[in-house]
């Protein structure tokens, strides 16, 4: 099939369930993880791969809608979108966490809290500073690695939809990406664990995602869409999920992100089916999944400085009470921070949409209304 013209972006509701249910999949590994590393060493690279292949779909999905309707992107929204999504959250945990270190500092790194702040805001976590940030602010790497990447996409998607070679020019990405994983891996040597961080490590699967969603999802449906294609994913995520930690090992930068990723994308295809979610598991899982952000935010914090202030008891009972904190932090976070920012916009938005309206009626030559036929 001829690669000349760059898809017409299925148009999906605004909100999806399905979507919304595996973004509380990913973020329950994450957790998962979190709690019990003995016992689910893989889950959080597992989960943070998901969330990145599904970035990765959605930001593309995005992109691709706005040059197909207006021929280009405006840098400046998607940027200043991004800017007010994510960044009254993280400022509010910033705050909190330069507040513990400075008041009670439970785990005893002085004022490591002066690094982090910064590096925390600058999305710089996930790059080799020489400097300390503390232990509670460590988890911030795979925001950063997000950033940097939508620092280039979007670019890539004006300028490839323009060649009208789209996803021949999405899918060498996607081979550059995984290219920039080998490096990495020859570069860190013996020291694999160093790679577990770094941006060249995981690209490669936010730009799976965005192929994924410029090949379009008839495309994908053919060849991924099907049940057995889907209980394969499943397994292969479940199998990585339970045993060791991965981020030692060189195979899982330069095989199990593509993996993942890859099965991520059937995943996604599989929730796009489902525009509405009923049940008790499937509605705990959507709650989850819409404060995925805040609980990424919140959970690794709570449990390191839980499991410092109480080392002296049960860890099963200190991590369970500090993953039961965070999540009621997280919700606190939902609707006291996130919704009313987005509400903000949202209406800021419909207000500028208005105004603009009403200025193309008003200018000369132009009926204020259409004409009756």
């Amino acid at each position: 099939m001829s690669d000349a013209r760059p898809p017409s972006p299925t148009a999906h509701p605004a909100r999806i369930d399905g979507l919304t249910v595996l973004r509380g999949v990913a973020i329950g590994l994450v957790v998962l993880r979190h709690a019990a590393p003995d016992v689910f060493g893989g889950a959080g690279i597992v989960g943070v791969t998901i969330f990145f292949a599904l970035s990765g779909w959605l930001i593309s999905g995005i992109l691709l809608g706005e040059v197909e309707r207006t021929g280009r992107v405006d840098f400046r929204r998607f940027y200043l979108n991004r800017v007010f999504r994510l960044y009254p959250a993280l400022i509010a945990f910033v705050v909190v966490l330069a507040l513990v270190g400075i008041l009670a500092d439970p785990l005893g790194q002085g004022p490591t809290w002066r690094y982090a702040v910064p590096v925390a805001l600058t999305y710089v976590a996930d790059l080799p500073l020489g400097v300390w940030v503390g232990s509670a602010s460590t988890h911030l790497w795979t925001l950063s690695v997000e950033e940097q990447f939508y620092l280039v996409w979007p670019l890539l998607i004006v300028v490839a939809s323009r060649g009208r070679h789209l996803r021949r020019t999405l899918g060498i990405a996607v081979l550059l990406c995984w290219l920039a994983a080998v490096l990495t891996v020859v570069v860190v040597g013996h020291d694999t664990v160093a790679a577990y961080s770094l941006p060249t490590s995981w690209f490669v699967a936010l730009a799976i995602g965005g192929l994924a969603r410029a090949l379009g999802r008839d495309r994908l449906t053919a060849l991924l869409g099907g049940r057995p294609a889907l209980a394969v994913a499943v397994v292969v995520l479940a199998l990585l999920c339970v045993g060791p930690e991965l981020k030692g090992n060189p195979l899982t930068y330069l095989v199990g992100g593509p993996v993942i990723a890859v099965a991520a994308v059937v995943l996604v295809l599989a929730a796009l089916r489902v525009d509405t979610v009923r049940g008790v598991p499937g509605r705990l899982l959507l709650g989850l999944g819409t404060i995925s952000y805040a609980v990424y935010l919140w959970n690794y914090a709570i449990v390191v400085w839980a499991e410092a202030v109480f080392a002296d008891r049960p860890t099963l009972l200190v991590t369970a009470g500090a993953t039961a904190v965070s999540l009621g932090v997280a919700t606190a976070s939902w609707f006291l921070v996130e919704r009313p920012v987005v509400r903000a916009r949202r209406r800021h938005h419909a207000r500028s949409s208005a105004r603009a309206l009403d200025l193309s009626r008003s200018a000369p030559g132009v009926p204020s209304a259409a004409p009756r036929p």
